[in-house]
């Protein structure tokens, strides 16, 4: 019974969270999110984690989930809780990365910029993989809507 409830739910919720990387640039990128876990996107390629256990990409309830950086990669922290997992409810998520913009959406919102002079591709997989990502702000010069 407690099985069906929990499946009712999920149903309901169209799911869990999932949090899509977007690297257009062509270096790897490893990202840094508010859950404790890194992940690493490869260069010119997307990656689509779930929320697992409180963690995106995790494995099980509340373990980290680190995966090793590459030689030369790029390392993304977004500001404040940009990329923290919700506590409740379906909060999807999709990061861009290009060699003149770093930006989120959550759910399809207005995108938030976090580093760059470049805007939110329409189309993030159809964007020239290029170059190196911009150079991310100073900690005090961002602050996460």
């Amino acid at each position: 019974m407690l099985a069906l409830a929990l499946a009712l739910l999920v149903a309901a919720c169209g799911g869990p969270s999932t949090m899509r990387v977007v690297n257009r640039t062509e270096v790897p990128v490893v990202v840094l999110t508010g859950g404790g876990s890194s992940l690493v996107v490869e260069a010119c390629a997307e990656r689509t984690v779930e929320l697992e256990g409180g963690v995106w990409g995790g494995r099980g309830s509340g373990l980290r989930h680190d995966e090793e950086a590459p030689p030369g990669a790029y390392v993304l922290q977004p500001p404040g809780d940009a990329l923290t997992p919700p506590i409740e409810g379906r909060n999807d998520r999709t990061v861009v990365v290009t060699r003149d913009y770093i930006g989120y959406t959550y759910m399809g919102s207005e995108p938030y910029p976090i580093a760059g002079s470049g805007s939110f591709p329409p189309d993030p997989a159809a964007t020239e993989c290029a170059g190196s990502p911009p150079p991310l702000p100073s900690p005090a010069a961002s602050a996460a809507p």
